[in-house]
């Protein structure tokens, strides 16, 4: 559940009332016409078996410019606080809860309701939705930070809950990669984004050769995180992506755009690699228009798992919250996960971009940036401001 009830925009006293900021989506709509507004909201107790948590900050990603336009399956509808991943700390524990305690640094991945300062997150099942702003919970989406982290700053163990997890999982559980092979090449698509710069990360740990598409101006920073870059805006990248592999294929492909660069994708995989959408920002209006541009993903989604039937490669479209299940319980694949992640970054193996921080007044802006293309790295929202 949220931790409060809207008022009539830190965390003011009024009278014997504690309020905070919730950033909410009043509309559906892109970035000129989706409408955000910061309300205060009375702070309330924690329910039986949930978590409070003050939020400290808060990720921001493509599935939250999917949510604001209404192509999120799943999501809850405006009046909604968008928001998938976050770091904060525990101030209240509702009743029935253990395993955590007052003070503790904790992450969680909540699909939405992150663009706040505060939240009740459920801690032992899924949660359910009691006045439509409830974030989903449960099992293995709230994990403590551990004390070998204390010296990393918020934003960039939030970059880890989310943008870290999506990449490590598709590179090691998904397409199974091997963690000491060096003969391995993967292809990412926008290389210089959230995830891309996460698997660049994450690449030079275990030897992993990556070529990313991006944007000539971001071919720089590719090349400094790793990557081998390929235009992708003012040429054909299928025909550069063969030439770097001498035309013998790449095991990975990571694509977020979906579409009919799914098909380009296909051509440059080897007979027996992966293929992994995590994605579908081809769907966004600018590209061919919402009906256009969802139809195409949709069919280009049904060829590609149609055809992996009948081929020794493999098709999966990535969702994190179907890859672990609250069900799971604490053992879950994302605890594990976030708990390899956290040992890497405590020895400064691997050392999140952060593109920008930006106050929770200014989510509208911060996917403004994602919506054009603008980042290099994780942006993040300061919900203590």
């Amino acid at each position: 559940s949220v931790a409060g009830t809207c008022t009539d925009s830190s965390e003011p006293e009024l009278g014997s009332m504690t309020v905070f900021k919730r950033s909410v989506l009043q509309n559906n709509g892109d970035v000129d016409t989706a409408k955000f507004e910061l309300v205060e909201v009375e702070l309330t107790p924690p329910p039986p078996g949930h978590i409070q948590v003050k939020i400290s900050k808060a990720g921001c990603a493509f599935a939250d410019t999917a949510i604001r336009m209404g192509q999120y399956p799943g999501a809850a509808k405006p009046k909604m606080t968008l928001g998938y991943d976050l770091v904060g700390t525990v101030t209240a524990l509702g009743e029935g809860v253990s395993g955590f305690a007052e003070g503790d640094r904790v992450v969680a991945l909540t699909m939405w309701g992150a663009h706040q300062q505060y939240v009740n997150i459920p801690s032992e099942k899924p949660g359910t939705s009691l006045d439509g702003f409830t974030p989903l919970g449960g099992p293995g989406r709230i994990a403590k930070v551990p004390a070998s982290c204390a010296a990393i700053p918020d934003e960039k163990i939030v970059a880890m809950v989310l943008n870290y997890v999506t990449a490590y999982q598709m590179l090691f559980r998904v397409a199974k990669l091997s963690k000491e092979s060096t003969d391995q090449v993967v292809l990412v698509h926008g290389a210089a984004g959230g995830v891309g710069t996460a698997v660049l990360d994450l690449a030079k740990v275990y030897g992993i050769r990556v070529i990313g598409t991006a944007s000539r101006a971001k071919h720089n920073f590719v090349r400094k995180l790793g990557g081998e870059p390929v235009d992708y805006r003012d040429q054909d990248w299928e025909p550069e992506v063969h030439k770097l592999v001498n035309n013998q294929g790449v095991n990975v492909v990571l694509d977020p755009v979906g579409g009919s660069n799914l098909n380009k994708s296909w051509r440059v995989l080897k007979s027996d690699g992966s293929m992994i959408c995590f994605g579908g920002s081809s769907m966004h209006p600018r590209e061919k228009g919402k009906l256009g541009g969802l139809f195409t993903f949709v069919w280009t989604l049904l060829t590609s798992k149609i055809f992996s039937w009948f081929s020794r490669q493999s098709f999966t479209f990535y969702i994190i919250m179907d890859m672990n299940d609250a069900n799971k319980g604490a053992g879950s694949d994302w605890e594990k996960d976030t708990a390899a992640l956290f040992e890497l970054a405590a020895a400064k193996k691997i050392d999140p971009v952060i593109d920008s921080v930006v106050p929770l007044s200014d989510v509208q802006a911060a996917l403004a940036r994602l919506d054009n293309k603008d980042t290099k790295g994780k942006i993040i929202i300061d919900c203590t401001k």
